[in-house]
């Protein structure tokens, strides 16, 4: 149980919507920014309005009605693809989980984007998302009742490029992680030694030009050696290599090209399981449109681990 067990919701947060936590924007009347230094990414994109060496960041959160504030709940922090509209939005487009997980207490957190582009600084390995996210863990933990043992990060596209670095930077406090398409990062922020093993799901598109399912492989690949995995590439998908994940009948509308596998010799609770689909060439496999199928195969997992 973390420290917000016993507390009533702050004041900001009304439950059945996504309520700000903190205005990236610095909106007058609006909750204030969570400052953190400013960053640029290699690509020479800067983050938001820099000022003295800080920036503002700002997220959102989802508790569903009938929160029990004496009951641990779990936390799905998340991160949207790149293009939304403004900042701000890049915190409430992820997936709507509270549409599928019944009448589990989940607390959702949608963090705002970090660049100027309406994107994560997501190939930088000192960018300000390592300083932030884990104020927003600790702002969580300290206000909402928490299993802190059940945590985790939920990601597509550029949300799961974010996803990448925080398995290797945060490991110690993530319990699992879900990706539909994205990267690994080329230049990643120092790992953490030693590292706890972490549930993972990798969903990807075969035909994906935007975010190849080569870029994405050598995560996966880390998380295998990461949970001390007995196979150490997510290349080979065959018999030696992997068994079947079912895909749970609750998961209704997916194409039928999907195909999930968990990789042989992870520890039971902390599995690696890739799923892939032959969809339409270029963008079409980012999901962010695809339906309720995507989020209900990630909550499923969730739910498990």
């Amino acid at each position: 149980m973390s420290a917000g067990c016993g507390k009533d919701l702050p004041t900001l947060v009304t439950t059945g919507k996504w309520s700000e936590m903190a205005n990236q924007d610095g909106t007058a009347g609006k909750p204030p920014p969570v400052m953190v230094p400013c960053t640029v990414d290699p690509n020479g994109k800067a983050s938001p309005p820099c000022v003295n060496g800080m920036t503002r960041r700002g997220y959102w959160v989802y508790v569903k009605a009938g929160y029990d504030k004496n009951k641990p709940s779990k936390v799905i922090y998340e991160g949207a693809g790149c293009g939304d509209t403004s900042a701000a939005h890049g915190g409430t487009a992820a997936y709507p989980y509270q549409n599928v997980d019944g009448d589990a207490q989940v607390i959702q957190v949608g963090l705002d984007y970090s660049r100027n582009d309406n994107c994560y600084d997501n190939e930088n390995p000192t960018s300000n998302d390592f300083t932030f996210f884990p104020m927003v863990m600790d702002a969580i933990e300290s206000n909402f009742c928490v299993d802190k043992s059940k945590q985790y990060w939920s990601g597509y596209s550029t949300g799961s490029w974010v996803g990448n670095q925080f398995t290797c930077a945060f490991p110690d406090r993530l319990r699992g992680v879900v990706f539909a398409t994205g990267n690994e990062p080329k230049s990643q922020p120092t790992c953490k030694a030693n590292p706890p093993p972490v549930a993972g799901l990798f969903l990807h598109d075969e035909n994906d030009t935007y975010n190849t399912k080569v870029g994405m492989l050598p995560g996966c690949a880390r998380l295998l050696k990461q949970n001390g995995c007995t196979v150490q590439s997510c290349s080979d998908v065959g018999a030696a290599a992997a068994t079947a994940y079912p895909v749970p009948g609750t998961v209704q509308g997916a194409p039928g090209s999907l195909k999930c596998v968990s990789f042989n010799g992870c520890p039971a609770t902390s599995p690696v399981v890739w799923c892939s689909t032959t969809l339409g060439g270029g963008d079409a496999s980012h999901y962010s449109g695809a339906g309720a199928w995507v989020y209900t195969l990630f909550w499923d997992f969730i739910n498990k681990y």
